[in-house]
């Protein structure tokens, strides 16, 4: 593995209506020369999970259900490295408050330095409680602590490796450029994503 290498995790869950949803995020290796390989990408996933299982379930009322955590290699330095951590798998949302439905989201902005699109991303978070968001779908202020604690640890690395920093990024599937997010905010009205049916497999 070298700097600037991509590895991506997908939390994959499902709706007591019977949606998938997935929520993706890609970190660069930024410090450190060690690959993450069969013999530690469990702990890999430990860690990941360790910083945001809570945080990420806090966001949800409980009729999402965290299915299992994908880990996927995308640069060749990986040779298709794929490994599905099911330890959290059954846990629920524990945001408090009416539950929403599947199509209903918080949007969580991540941000680079860099201008344009390829240099700003989002990330659609499920089933928010329904009391964040007026009639009119403008996000109730001030937020809930749950949003802001996820905003914060939207931009932090992760020592996904021993002494070895991975930063979050904005991955380009296009041309493979990463760009560095460095700070976060939440969407001021609530976002609405495709419908996704459960696929055995995926």
């Amino acid at each position: 593995m070298s700097i600037g290498d991509v590895v991506k995790f997908s939390i994959v869950g499902s709706c007591t209506t019977g949606e998938q949803t997935v929520t993706t995020f890609h970190f660069a290796q930024y410090s450190g020369t060690d690959t993450i390989d069969g013999s530690n990408v469990a702990a890999a996933c430990s860690v990941f999970t360790a910083a945001w299982d809570e945080t990420y379930r806090a966001l949800i009322t409980s009729g999402w259900t965290w299915q299992y955590l994908q880990f996927t290699g995308i640069t060749p330095t990986f040779d298709g490295l794929s490994y599905v951590d099911t330890t959290t798998t059954g846990a629920i949302g524990t945001a408090s408050g009416t539950e929403n439905t599947f199509e209903r989201c918080t949007i969580i902005r991540r941000i680079s330095p860099t201008g344009g699109r390829r240099g700003r991303g989002r990330m659609f978070v499920p089933m928010p409680p329904v009391e964040w968001f007026a009639n009119d779908g403008t996000l109730v202020t001030p937020v809930d602590d749950a949003v802001t604690e996820a905003i914060a640890l939207v931009p932090v690395g992760l020592n996904l490796i021993a002494a070895n920093l991975f930063k979050p990024v904005l991955f380009s599937r296009d041309n493979g450029t990463i760009h560095y997010i460095e700070g976060s905010a939440v969407g001021p009205i609530v976002g609405v994503q495709r419908r996704r049916r459960t696929r055995g497999g995926d």
